[in-house]
């Protein structure tokens, strides 16, 4: 892996980038977290749970908007403007911190948001122009490296520092990671690797009808081109499973195994372990993206209904480390498979569309979770949920098999003609 980076410099440059943006991220939520317990304590639960859905409305509401302007402007100005936006931000925090104002820590992480997306909308793209086709799986990896990685240091350096200096400068040193980022982005050179991505920029103007007329495209795109299709159905089937987890870890430590919550403290680095670990491992397995994309939703199935059908610690951790070997070969697959098959126009508006895909079946599976227990066993509700992520799993699997054995299954051409055949 080390002479993909030597051979690409310039994604060693984002990849850096990306390692200063995801502390930043890390610094910030464990600093906002301290401020809401500290400051509104009485309104805590209620603040956090505001301020979760604030972080998530942005998706909902304008992601399909960003997808369009992603593919619209120059994804490195795109990135790097989001970077710099986000550090203007954190002046809000800054403020909400001197004066008590719990609404400014919303009108912030409801901003921070909005960059956060612009970025995740630019990124496919502008990886594509700093990598070769062939690299690309290899690229989606050492993503989910810095990802991994960030997730299990992050929270603790987060920590110490708060220890150490407080909130007020930890959202500081926040504010530094993310300027340091946006100059390292702004640093890459321009010139693109092949004439493939020379007309990726979109230069029409900016009216309503144009941009009424992208979105419109880009869902026709989305909705008709083979891959696209089959990542939307492997992303309903993660959502599920994530609702269902990110609800009921917790019970399954307390509740299910019967131990103290402070036991989450060992039991997060196992999970953080695994996932650097797979993210060093994927690469390395010779199997077609595809065809890793439907194990990787059969580990989903196994590793969540898995959990609880023996009560041992042992047995769950096993379960665990499965289904979140799942989740890391999951979000290597499909960032390699929508960076191969998807034409660089597009990939904006991609993006922000499987991305709808999961975030909605995650929360509607977190709502129904949160009614349902204690009433339903945990374990009925994981057993459950992966059986059905199960049947999703041979769907998945059946679908990718219909496809031809050529790698693009619809070539670019194609996918381009049957488009515009349907306008």
């Amino acid at each position: 892996m080390k002479n993909f980076l030597r051979r690409n410099p310039k994604f060693l440059r984002f990849w850096l980038a990306a390692w200063s943006s995801e502390f930043g991220d890390n610094i910030r939520n464990t600093a906002l977290l301290f401020v809401i317990l500290e400051q509104f304590a009485d309104k805590a639960a209620a603040a956090i749970s505001i301020n979760l859905i604030l972080e998530y409305a942005p998706i909902f509401l304008l992601g399909p908007i960003i997808g369009v302007f992603a593919d619209r402007f120059d994804r490195k100005t795109s990135l790097s403007s989001a970077l710099l936006f986000r550090a203007v931000v954190m002046l809000l925090f800054i403020g909400a911190i001197a004066v008590n104002s719990v609404l400014m820590i919303y009108i912030g992480s409801f901003l921070s948001a909005i960059s956060t997306l612009v970025f995740r909308a630019s990124q496919p793209a502008f990886t594509m122009s700093l990598v070769h086709n062939d690299d690309r799986l290899i690229a989606a990896s050492y993503r989910q490296m810095s990802i991994s990685f960030t997730n299990i240091i992050g929270p603790v350096v987060a920590i110490m520092l708060y220890g150490a200096i407080g909130s007020s400068f930890m959202i500081v040193i926040a504010t530094v990671l993310f300027i340091g980022a946006a100059t390292t982005i702004i640093r890459i050179p321009n010139e693109q690797q092949n004439n493939e991505l020379s007309a990726s920029i979109n230069t029409k103007s900016l009216t309503f009808h144009s941009i009424w007329s992208d979105l419109k495209l880009g869902f026709q795109f989305a909705l008709s081109h083979k891959i696209v299709k089959i990542v939307t159905l492997s992303n309903l089937a993660f959502g599920l499973v994530a609702g269902v987890y990110n609800v009921m870890q917790m019970f399954l430590i307390t509740e299910y195994l019967g131990l103290p919550k402070e036991s989450l403290a060992w039991f997060t680095p196992i999970i953080g372990v695994t996932m650097l670990i797979g993210s060093l491992a994927i690469p390395k397995i010779k199997c077609k993206p595809e065809r890793l994309l439907t194990i990787s939703v059969f580990l989903l199935a196994c590793g969540l209904g898995g959990m609880t059908i023996f009560p041992s610690v042992i047995w769950v951790i096993a379960a665990t480390v499965l289904f979140f070997s799942g989740i890391v070969a999951y979000n290597i697959t499909t960032a390699s498979l929508i960076q191969t098959h998807v034409e660089i126009d597009f990939q904006g508006r991609v993006s922000t569309f499987i991305q709808l895909a999961w975030m909605g079946p995650m929360l509607l599976m977190s709502l129904i979770v949160g009614q349902l227990y204690p009433a339903v066993s945990i374990s009925y509700l994981f057993i459950g949920t992966g059986c059905i992520v199960f049947l999703l799993a041979i769907t998945v699997a059946y679908r990718i098999a219909k496809l031809q054995v050529n790698p693009h299954p619809l070539s670019m051409e194609m996918e381009q003609n049957k488009l515009a055949q349907s306008l």
